[in-house]
């Protein structure tokens, strides 16, 4: 019994991350069972929302829907590796919050996999309502990216980052409710995101390998390309296709989540003989 109590503390994120996900999920879909109530999201034009043709039923889109379990893969898969790790005796490990802390882990492996039925409460339904959730979905991650930024940045702790990952969310959700659009404020969190983390390196404090750093970014920006053609009546729009580039535009980004993840567990104290490695 005790071995067994021992494994379930040691796969704690995993069961967090899973239940989240799963709970979402469920509600979602169970919300879905008596039809889709609501008005319709402004993406909707001609029967199509980001190109794939609105099928009826409970996914409308399922294409761009199912897409998003690349996200509830990668979030879980990195709870999995902590558990694991923590198993094997490989964790805690000081010198970086992502391996010293089970905080801003197990944190970030939830965010992620909640990306799945963020996205999917959009596609799944095309109202009004799932694109709030899917950019609060989006938002919640890239506030994570932020505050961590700037919590390693300023050498604060964890009740500091709580406060501006909290004010971030609500400020980036009171824009999408307000002006009715937040895809420019995400990425305009994620920009800033990126100017900290270039700030830390230069300050010579903290290294990190940045392969990990560049494929996030190449690996972002090739889905962001795919996102501008695959818009309605886009380059790259098949309305009927399976294999529909917003739903690639899902799975990339769940690839550049896991690159920022081993870049964030990569970086070490730069004292001396240091030096950046991928885990």
């Amino acid at each position: 019994m005790d071995r067994l109590v021992e494994r379930l503390a040691a796969f704690r994120e995993l069961a967090l991350a899973f239940a989240l996900a799963a709970i979402a999920t469920g509600a979602l879909f169970a919300a879905g069972r008596g039809g889709w109530h609501g008005r319709p999201d402004g993406c909707l034009v001609d029967g199509q929302c980001f190109c794939e043709r609105d099928r009826g039923g409970l996914v409308r889109q399922p294409a761009n829907t199912l897409s998003n379990l690349g996200f509830v893969a990668v979030g879980l898969g990195i709870a999995a590796q902590l558990g694991t790790e923590r198993r094997r005796g490989c964790l805690p490990r000081p010198g970086n919050p992502m391996t010293e802390t089970r905080f801003y882990p197990g944190f970030y492996a939830a965010l992620t996999a909640l990306l799945g039925p963020g996205s999917m409460a959009l596609h799944a339904s095309l109202t009004w309502w799932g694109s709030v959730l899917d950019l609060l979905s989006m938002d919640a991650y890239v506030a994570f990216l932020f505050a961590y930024a700037v919590t390693r940045w300023r050498r604060l702790g964890i009740a500091s980052f709580l406060g501006v990952y909290v004010a971030l969310v609500a400020t980036l959700l009171s824009v999408k409710l307000v002006a009715g659009r937040g895809s420019e404020a995400f990425g305009a969190a994620a920009t800033a995101a990126l100017a900290v983390e270039i700030r830390i390196r230069r300050s010579g404090r903290r290294v990190a390998d940045p392969r990990w750093l560049a494929a996030a970014v190449v690996v972002f920006l090739a889905a962001f390309a795919i996102w501008l053609g695959s818009h309605n009546g886009g380059p790259l729009c098949d309305p009927d296709s399976w294999l529909q580039g917003h739903g690639v535009w899902h799975l990339l980004g769940a690839v550049a989540a896991l690159c920022l993840y081993a870049y964030a567990r990569s970086e070490r104290s730069a004292g001396p003989g240091a030096a950046p490695r991928p885990d």
